[in-house]
């Protein structure tokens, strides 16, 4: 049942019409009264033709259109009428206009509102910004429904609201559920990133709605941030008990706690402080937690972005050297885990072993190298900075190199494990298919045999009996050869496709 804010949005307007018009109206306004949608949109469309000139009828055909559930006709019907210079007609058309689209946001909202789909979610908010101005429109035109449209549109917001606010916690549950540890960590990263990114771009502005606009926004996600924080911190303690690992993370939400209060004060410079802390921090357990490959993966991206950043002549240095310093905390978490002696468990790996030996070897040099870049790029020496910058890269490349060989003799491992499968498979195939082949000669045999021991029976064939023997041996025949036929096309198939895939191979260029 079709289901509205306001209560008089189906009466019909009255209407005074020529002879020929009437009839048609008559019909279609009992078939309204009646229920019976389908007729009044057939008979309103009628009289439409009839009398094209007067909105009122585009009024009540719009109304029947949505009525009968047909909300695209109706809107477009209910937006000529909406031009009416009768302003009420224009604000009741305004205000079905509104309400069916408030209709078909309900429509798409399930019983738990996190659990929308979120290809739905920006047709909801559509629907509902359509109904908003709607609304004020409508409002404006006819002042005595001020008060209820002002209701309407209260509730549109709170519902809005709440929609959005169900919709990021159910997002976030589910991000809290696929991520590893070390992955939720850089996923809060980037999130406070974003936030630093952000009040980073709008600080030097001066003072205007706009500026505080983007504070109050930066706010607003911070204080979803601050909501991670707890549970991030029961699951650092379910995964590594150490208290002091775990009170360090809890230090987390105090930096995180500060920005709040800073944004909240519209004390930007305060804010953007405290985001850095807090993204430093984040980085550093990130690390902390993950392996040795990923460590030595991040530090070369990271290198390799800083070497981008210099050479695109980004003259924002002391960011450059703020993002320098995540290198350089990396490599002593390196050296720890090249360091460490692997579990009984772990097979040993010689290309991840000489990885280990090359970043005890160059860890002390790529340190070094970073900090000095640092240096240099504080002093807006961006050439010199970049030589340390390049010098770094190529050493965590010469690491990274040995990791990259492991991956694909994996890969590789993986493929010729598939391959076999594959082929275990084929031969498989292939033994049915002589074994049906074989079963298929037997009956041929049989069939033989029993065709001449019936003919030793000194009986002679008629021809029609002789013709009919012979089209059964021959569709035989071609039903064994066809099947032989499809046997080899299939193996010659398999065999293209394994000829056409491509081989990694060790590259030294």
């Amino acid at each position: 049942m079709y289901r509205t804010f306001l209560l008089f949005l189906f009466v019909l307007l009255p209407l005074t019409l020529r002879a020929e018009s009437t009839a048609l109206l008559e019909r279609g306004t009992a078939s309204f009264a009646d229920g019976d949608y389908a007729h009044a949109v057939t008979t309103f469309s009628e009289a439409e033709k009839e009398s094209p000139g007067d909105l009122r009828i585009a009024y009540n055909l719009g109304a029947a259109q949505a009525a009968s559930g047909n909300f695209a006709d109706a809107v477009a019907t209910l937006r000529k009428s909406a031009l009416a210079k009768d302003a009420e007609l224009a604000a009741k058309s305004l205000i079905l206009i509104g309400d069916i689209a408030v209709t078909q946001a309900r429509l798409l909202v399930v019983p738990e509102p996190g659990e929308t789909p979120p290809q739905d979610r920006p047709t909801i908010l559509t629907n509902l910004a359509v109904a908003e101005q709607s609304y004020i429109e409508a409002m404006e035109l006819q002042p005595s429904e001020a008060e209820t449209l002002r209701r309407n549109i209260e509730q549109i917001r709170a519902w809005k609201s709440r929609a959005e606010s169900d919709w990021n916690l159910a997002d976030r549950e589910k991000k809290r559920q696929e991520l590893e540890l070390p992955q939720r960590f850089d996923w809060l990263e980037q999130w406070e990133r974003s936030i630093r990114t952000n009040l980073k771009r709008n600080l030097s502005d001066p003072d205007s709605p706009k500026k505080f606009q983007t504070l109050y926004d930066a706010l607003k996600e911070q204080q979803r941030f601050l909501e991670e924080l707890p549970p991030l911190k029961e699951s650092v303690r379910q995964v590594l008990p150490e208290e002091s690992f775990v009170a360090a993370v809890g230090k987390l939400s105090d930096t995180a706690t500060v920005v709040n209060s800073a944004l909240q004060g519209m004390r930007g410079q305060t804010a953007l402080d405290a985001t850095t802390t807090t993204v430093e921090r984040l980085d550093y357990f990130k690390s902390c937690l993950s392996s040795f490959e990923a460590i030595v993966q991040d530090a070369t991206t990271k290198q390799e972005t800083l070497c981008e950043a210099n050479q695109s002549g980004d003259a924002d240095f002391d960011e450059q050297a703020w993002e320098q310093a995540f290198v350089t905390v990396r490599i002593p978490l390196m050296l720890e885990k090249a360091q460490q002696e692997p579990l009984e468990s772990e097979a040993p790996d010689e290309n991840l072993q000489k990885a280990k030996e090359s970043a005890i070897q160059y860890g002390p040099e790529i340190e070094s190298l970073s900090i000095d870049a640092a240096g240099l790029l504080q002093e807006k020496n961006a050439e010199a900075a970049l030589s340390k910058q390049k010098r770094a890269l190529e050493l965590l490349r010469e690491i990274l190199k040995h990791l990259q060989r492991e991956q694909d003799q994996k890969q590789d491992k993986d493929q010729d494990d598939k391959q076999d499968q594959d082929q275990n498979q084929d031969q498989s195939g292939n033994d049915s298919q002589e074994q049906q082949d074989k079963n298929d000669g037997k009956e041929q045999d049989q069939s033989e045999a029993k065709d001449e021991e019936k003919n030793s029976d000194g009986k002679e064939q008629t021809p029609q009996e002789k013709k009919k023997e012979e089209l059964e041996k021959a569709a035989q025949m071609l039903r064994l050869i066809k099947r032989r036929q499809q046997a080899a096309d299939e193996r010659r198939e398999k065999a293209r496709t394994l000829l056409m895939q491509l081989e990694p191979v060790d590259k030294d260029w």
